[in-house]
């Protein structure tokens, strides 16, 4: 099975037996349509935003973690360049923009399975011992990871148990 993945769970899912391919999103829809994908991990609001409803009558939930989505970037030099009454203004209200891109976000997700399930779109619930296993493998490949990133002298573990102590709080 071919699926179009993220980077970071290439690993887990070959451990799984599936091949995981870079592809993008742009060529998704017609690589499922001709056979060369099989799948993708992709969001509920691709069936609607991308017509994946079109070609995929299938999606497996598995409940991928989505970070918060409060960030933007910005060149230093055009920061720079801002007086700091404005520099102030975006400092002030990165908690509320985060908020609302949220909300846009979650709202997108829900039209998405609502015009999944209107186009024929079977959701599937894996079994609890699947998805025990594969976030066990996606755990331990986070655990390379922050490993990988400690031995350039940076806090990889250190971010990975913050993020996992926040992720359980946030789940109580």
């Amino acid at each position: 099975m071919r699926l179009k993945t993220l980077g970071e769970i290439v690993t887990v899912l070959r451990d799984l037996g599936v091949e995981g391919m870079a592809s993008p999103m742009s060529e998704v829809y017609v690589s499922m349509q001709k056979g060369i994908l099989d799948g993708g991990f992709v969001t509920y609001s691709t069936l609607k935003t991308m017509r994946f409803a079109e070609v995929a009558k299938y999606m497996t939930l598995v409940h991928l973690y989505r970070p918060h989505t409060g960030s933007r970037v910005m060149n230093l030099t055009a920061w720079n360049k801002l007086p700091p009454d404005m520099q102030k203004v975006f400092q002030n209200n990165v908690g509320w923009f985060g908020l609302e891109a949220d909300k846009d976000v979650d709202l997108d997700e829900q039209e998405g399975v609502e015009f999944g399930k209107k186009n024929g779109v079977e959701f599937i619930n894996l079994p609890k011992e699947d998805i025990v296993k594969f976030y066990g493998l996606v755990q331990e490949e986070a655990v390379k990871i922050a490993k990988n990133i400690d031995a350039k002298g940076l806090p990889g573990t250190a971010i990975l148990n913050e993020a996992q102590r926040l992720i359980k709080a946030a789940s109580k």
